[in-house]
């Protein structure tokens, strides 16, 4: 007979299963990736290129370590996610102050290629709000900040 401690309880499996936050955050986040996919059929970019490239025509020629920060995303992946966007010449990077910063500008391909997804994601986001509804997406916006910013403090 197996020790106590190598019993697999089912029924305390069972109860955190079905109140694990990340399945439904996780489908939810799928739904308006996959809202937002026409962004990427008609312009080549995924969701999360064309929102960097926002990121950084909004932020001017911002740093990694800002864009990181205005993104609410760590350093890491924001510079694994420019990569794509670098060899695609969308961006260009240059040494910033010291060594250990880069400074992210677009580029005119850059430009046009943000240009050029504009109305898609206008009309993608106007179709959004008219499913969801503006002021239930602002309230789970708010929600979901303020659950972001609980587990931040760690």
């Amino acid at each position: 007979m197996k020790p106590d401690s190598q019993i697999l309880d089912l029924a305390l499996c069972r109860q955190l299963a079905a109140n694990y936050p990340a399945i439904p955050l996780l489908r939810a986040a799928q739904a308006v990736v996959g809202h937002f996919a026409r962004v990427k059929e008609i312009i080549g970019l995924t969701l999360n290129q064309y929102a960097l490239l926002v990121a950084v025509a909004l932020a001017g020629e911002p740093t990694v370590n800002q864009l990181a920060a205005n993104l609410a995303l760590d350093q890491t992946t924001v510079s694994r996610n420019l990569i794509p966007l670098k060899k695609q010449k969308l961006i260009a990077s240059a040494p910033g102050k010291d060594r250990r910063t880069r400074i992210i500008a677009l580029t005119p391909a850059g430009k046009m290629k943000l240009s050029q997804g504009l109305p898609y994601w206008r009309d993608d986001q106007q179709r959004f709000m008219e499913r969801v509804g503006e002021a239930e997406w602002r309230e789970l916006t708010d929600r979901l900040n303020k659950v972001r910013q609980s587990l931040a403090g760690g």
